[in-house]
């Protein structure tokens, strides 16, 4: 069967380059490239600020701050309303400004 893919890869001066996405459409179904570009910004998002995008994030949307490693972290992120909504001790959400996700990650 014939189809087109798409190849996200993840170019690195220090490090090999890693293959971090890859999309298998077959000829007979039509793309979005809107969603194409929205998965490339998110993955591009979540390497330069250390965070995941979840489904259908766009940039302007609250981002998944990783797990606390400690007990003591864990504590101080419940205790942090300004910054972070914590749901519970182990999931985070944190709003990043849109013009400053689209600033670092679309650069000249």
């Amino acid at each position: 069967m014939s189809c087109t893919k798409y190849f996200y890869i993840k170019v690195s001066k220090k490090k090999n380059n890693n293959l971090v996405k890859l999309d298998n459409y077959p000829l007979s179904i039509g793309r979005n490239f809107d969603e194409l570009y929205r998965a490339l910004l998110a993955m591009q998002t979540a390497d330069a600020f250390e965070v995941a995008c979840p489904a259908d994030w766009r940039p302007g949307d609250d981002v998944i701050v990783p797990t606390a490693g400690s007990c003591g972290t864990a504590k101080s992120r419940m205790e942090d309303k300004e910054n972070l909504d914590c749901k519970d001790w182990f999931f985070c959400t944190k709003k990043l400004d849109k013009d400053l996700v689209l600033k670092t990650i679309l650069k000249d």
